[in-house]
């Protein structure tokens, strides 16, 4: 093991122990007691705060327990640290901005001249084509917190121009085409919803409700809370091999693809007609709708109302 790579590793160690010995770091590194005291001595020069008691029971104690060690990274690995946050730079908001750009300005300015320079290069040449997003969202890092707390909230919302009062549960929060979503469980109506971030103007902590437990959650099978009702209705849309690819990069948990009849077969909600309009229209000639017909019918008039402003 490389000397680097020993003492990331002794850095963990320490840092979850309140009081070791030389000789805990000998056996868990497999290290002589030369090598060991010469490690302890570099940590110490890295800023590790430690304190050493003499004597026959005598060992090193860490002050400021719970500190977080230095890290030293490759040339690549600064690299990939920098790129993956560009990917952020498309959204106005995120849970964390400000943190993240000043990690990015820390980072920055750590590293050597010629690797800025390299960065700097490399950073002409890559680019993230994805959705902007045009509309701030103020809560975002609330609306996580308080899902990973699971905390009741009460929102004030915009839909519709119209204000409203809603009490819910956040489950998460998910980016999707430019826009922050907020998965929740509606405590009025207990049922699953999704609210746009940048709808929401407040957000505060409630007793309205008591929140239920939800600590296995895992938002990317956030599927498993939204419940069908009687009222639902099962859909079939046929598929050409452009629509596959068009599906596969983008839909919903109430849908799935039979790949052998290159089927979408899944369901919707009354109130979800005009959202699964758009979303198929989107879909252009590679998607035909088989089912049901109120779906087509609702296809065909929004068409029909496009076509009305080309004249």
């Amino acid at each position: 093991m490389k000397k680097d790579e020993r003492l990331n590793k002794e850095l963990f160690f320490i840092n979850n122990k309140k009081y070791f010995t030389l000789n805990d770091l000998m056996l868990e590194f497999n290290i002589s007691k030369s090598t060991a005291l010469r490690d302890i001595s570099t940590l110490e020069k890295m800023g590790v705060p430690l304190y050493v008691e003499y004597g026959k029971y005598g060992g090193y104690k860490v002050i400021n327990y719970n500190f977080l060690p230095p890290i030293y990274f490759t040339d690549d690995e600064v690299a990939a640290i920098f790129f993956s946050t560009q990917m952020l730079n498309s959204f106005i908001s995120t849970p964390f901005h400000a943190e993240y750009k000043t990690i990015i300005n820390k980072l920055f300015t750590t590293i050597p001249d010629i690797k800025k320079k390299q960065i700097e290069q490399m950073n002409e040449r890559l680019f993230f084509n994805t959705s902007q997003q045009h509309k701030d969202s103020l809560f975002l890092k609330e609306l996580l917190l308080y899902s990973i707390e699971q905390k009741v909230i009460k929102i004030v919302y915009k839909k519709n121009n119209i204000e409203q009062e809603r009490w819910l549960q956040p489950l998460g929060i998910q980016a999707m085409d430019g826009n922050w979503y907020c998965p929740s469980i509606d405590l009025e109506k207990n049922t699953y919803y999704v609210f746009r971030c940048d709808s929401i103007l407040l957000v505060e902590l409630s007793s309205k409700y008591v929140a239920q437990d939800l600590s296995a959650y895992d938002i990317r099978n956030n599927f498993l809370l939204r419940k069908k009702t009687s009222k639902a209705k099962s859909f079939r849309v046929l598929l050409n091999d452009k629509g596959i690819e068009k599906f596969k990069k983008r839909h919903y948990p109430n849908m799935n693809l039979n790949e052998s009849e290159s089927i979408i077969e899944g369901w919707y909600e009354p109130h979800e007609i005009p959202f699964m309009t758009h979303y198929l229209l989107e879909f252009g000639t590679s998607a035909k709708i088989l089912s049901p017909k109120e779906l087509i019918l609702s296809f065909k008039e929004y068409l029909n109302s496009l076509l009305l402003h080309c004249d």
